[in-house]
């Protein structure tokens, strides 16, 4: 006030020396009459002020606006200076003073007190008529309060959006959604000028949604206060997926009596709040508070929304986060830790264990003969079996014992803190014990076991614990195939044995590899004899040895596991089928091989490979051999395969006239069904069966029973590994028209065939 009253004391000296010197020569009788029209009859407002600053005359809508007389003069009260606003009192002034200088001034803009009190902005033009009798300043007032409001509401709304996009960006650019939240809430804070703001989450607490963040009132509850499920201000919103509003919580009865409201006791009248929306479903909602009553407007209830729809997107992108990170660390069957998490908790098991002085043991736990369920009850059934297994493995381990899927029919379990083998044992046990339960699996009673592998150890130094880690692993796996050698359903420990025959065969497998591009391969020949009277020669199987540089000839109980492990099995099996094709070719251009065939065996993993059938005319074209004088054996579980590609495969492989048997029948489905559907030609009978002719009466039974479904489905049958005259004789008994082992010879090199052949012959 005492800054107002120096620029009025001020304004009035000034006005009155510039009236009186030369610019008032500048005013002319046309611009009293334009200015004295635009007075009377103008839609404007206009005020003629003295030159000291006070209020000579008002047109009605000045006057209406101040609730000032018109007519001006002493009565007319306050001067000039007293209706506007103390801030711009010195932009009035400036502009005055211009007009007095220049002749002219503005437009500038100022608040003015109108009747009632309330403050309007009015954009004015000043006009000096410098009169050297009576000089006045005439001002042309213009009410741009609601242009003000608009441009207001627009520079808000783009600063709201500005927000708003900030956030966005930090979301964008993964900031982390408590980070985000805080933002989120300074950001309201800022804009609205509101006395609270807070961030209630659905934790599932029965005591309702938990205020995870705030900023003014109930800063200091920010982790404790909940809002029960029930209130209103909570299910409403949530319920409708929309905005909560009340304008006077004093009155407000929705969530309770008001004197029981945290926020009434903090001085907060009105309230709004905004579902925070994700993809699964609101997992909380904003809300805020003024200390004015009705306070928020539709423009605030559109920046909270639009607050609360950056804060669900950060919120299902951190979830989608979360579960990619959650999905790359556990199996999606299961839901058990994968390879990657399981190793990881190793190494942190091995490095605590390094600590205490304790050991870390390790159990592969694989199912038996799970096969025979996925194939036998489809994958569904299969799938079942794996959930339940993985159930009560995760049930019977101790606290801090990771179970984890390794892939396959195959878990694992690390038990940290082992202090001595009797505890892993009994944990072994208790697995074992646990899995073979009988349970219901799609309405059918199955029981499985498990075969165990363990394998303990401790690591020394942090460099060794990724080592060691793989390594028992390794290790435990070894003991679990050791187990299942032994007769399935049982532990074994890893020891010095196995480690020896573990490094045998790491050893193994690297020979191997060397051993196909250095041609140590070699293909020998067992005879399959028509065995009526007189005996000849139908075909040969061809069997694989290896020439090893050192070890001498293996066969192929040696290295064919190894293979299998190493993936070489298809590599393996495509060079057999060329080298028995081109070795048939060579026989054929001699000319003394006729219409014998050479069966070749095909592993499982061939059958399934679509690109079998362009190798099979590769060799055929390549070596230009007839396609029948070939023929495939295959083991029934390759055979008893439902894929659509692999009974593809056998039809084209039956239609290109080459003929398929079923190698070591009757040790595993030996079932009539399958035989029907599959394209087959021969049943091989297993040579355990033919070991016990004339001692046990079921493999005499089995042996009669397959002669029977070879004729009832026109199927040739074999017996393989006949070693005795007696054998022999027990199979031309029971109707076997071939027959092959080494009562007549073992398998023969390519350079002694013929002459075993034409010797015999």
């Amino acid at each position: 006030m005492a800054g107002s009253a120096v620029i009025r004391a001020m304004g009035g000296e000034v006005w009155r020396w510039l009236a009186a010197s030369e610019f008032g020569k500048l005013a002319t009788v046309d611009l009293k009459k334009q200015l004295l029209y635009a007075f009377e009859h103008g839609k404007s407002g206009v005020a003629v002020v003295n030159v000291d600053g006070s209020i000579r005359e008002l047109n009605g809508w000045a006057a209406a606006l101040t609730g000032n007389n018109p007519e001006g003069g002493p009565e007319l009260g306050p001067e000039v200076i007293d209706l506007i606003h103390p801030e711009d009192v010195e932009t009035c002034f400036t502009a005055l003073t211009e007009a007095l200088l220049a002749g002219s001034a503005g437009p500038v803009e100022f608040r003015i007190r109108e009747t009632g009190g309330t403050w309007r902005w009015i954009q004015a033009r000043a006009t000096h008529i410098p009169d050297p009798v009576d000089p006045v300043v005439h001002l042309a007032l213009d009410d741009v309060t609601a242009v003000r409001a608009t441009i207001s509401q627009l520079a808000q709304a783009h600063h709201q959006q500005s927000l708003v996009a900030g956030l966005g960006d930090d979301a964008l650019g993964g900031l982390a959604v408590e980070s985000l939240i805080g933002h989120a809430l300074d950001a309201i804070t800022d804009n609205l000028s509101v006395s609270y703001v807070g961030v209630l989450l659905d934790d599932g607490h029965p005591d309702g949604l938990l205020l995870a963040a705030a900023r003014g009132a109930l800063e200091d509850r920010v982790g404790t206060y909940r809002r029960p499920r029930a209130h209103s201000v909570v299910s409403q919103p949530l319920q409708d997926r929309g905005l909560l509003v009340s304008g006077n919580l004093a009155t407000e009865t929705r969530w309770g009596p008001p004197e029981q409201n945290q926020l009434v006791g903090e001085g907060i009248v009105s309230v709004a709040g905004a579902v925070i929306e994700t993809r699964t479903g609101p997992p909380g909602l904003i809300t805020i508070g003024a200390k004015v009553a009705d306070f928020f407007g539709s423009e605030d209830l559109a920046f909270l929304e639009a607050v609360s729809n950056v804060l669900a997107s950060a919120i299902d992108a951190d979830h989608t986060l979360q579960d990619v990170r959650h999905n790359s660390l556990h199996d999606s069957l299961s839901g058990l830790p994968n390879r990657a998490l399981v190793l990881d908790r190793l190494q942190q098991a091995l490095a605590e264990a390094s600590r205490r002085g304790t050991q870390v043991a390790v159990l592969v736990c694989d199912i038996d003969q799970f096969k025979f369920v996925n194939d036998g009850m489809g994958h569904a059934a299969g799938d079942a079996v794996l959930r339940v297994v993985a159930n009560r493995l995760r049930d019977e381990v101790r606290p801090g014992d990771t179970v984890g899927r390794m892939g396959g029919d195959e878990f694992v379990v690390v038990c940290p803190n082992i202090s001595d083998v009797d505890a892993v044992v009994a944990i072994a046990k208790r697995l074992a014990t646990s899995v073979s339960e009988t349970t219901s699996v799609l309405g059918s009673p199955i029981a499985v076991t498990v075969s165990v592998g363990i394998a303990i150890a401790a690591a020394d130094s942090e460099s060794e614990r990724e080592v060691v880690a793989t390594e028992l692993l390794r290790d435990a796996d070894a003991a679990m195939y050791h187990a299942k050698a032994e007769g399935r359903n049982r532990y074994r420990l890893f020891d010095d044995e196995m480690r020896t025959s573990a490094t045998r065969r790491i050893n193994l497998s690297s020979e191997l590899r060397q051993a196909m591009s250095n041609d140590e391969l070699v293909l020998h020949y067992q005879p399959v004899l028509s065995i009526g009277e007189p005996e000849s020669v139908v075909g040969v199987e061809a069997l694989v040895r290896w020439q090893h540089p050192q070890r001498g000839l293996l066969g192929p109980g040696m290295f064919l596991n190894v293979a299998r492990d190493m993936g070489m099995l298809g590599d393996l099996g495509a060079w057999v089928l060329s080298e028995a094709a081109m070795q048939t070719a060579s026989w054929v251009k001699a000319g003394w091989w006729g219409q014998r065939w050479v069966a070749i065996n095909l592993a499982p993993v061939q059958v399934v490979d679509p690109e079998l059938t362009i190798l099979i005319d590769q060799v055929l074209e390549g070596s230009g051999i007839d396609p029948g004088l070939l023929r495939f054996e295959l083991t029934e579980d390759a055979l008893v395969s439902k894929s659509a590609l692999t009974l593809s495969i056998l039809e084209w492989i039956r239609q290109r006239g080459i003929g398929i048997s079923v190698d070591d029948f009757g040790t595993g489905y030996s079932s009539l069904a399958y035989l029907k559907r599959l394209p087959v030609d021969m049943l091989k009978l297993d040579q355990s069966f033919v070991r016990g002719f004339g001692q046990d009466a079921d493999d005499t039974a089995i042996a009669t029973a397959v002669v029977a479904m070879g004729e009832a489905l026109d199927l040739q049958v074999i017996a393989e590994g006949v070693e005795t005259p007696r054998e022999l004789e027990l199979l031309r008994e029971l109707g076997f028209g071939m027959a092959q082992g080494f009562l007549f010879t073992p398998a023969l090199p390519a350079d002694q065939l013929r002459s075993w052949i034409v010797a015999r012959e």
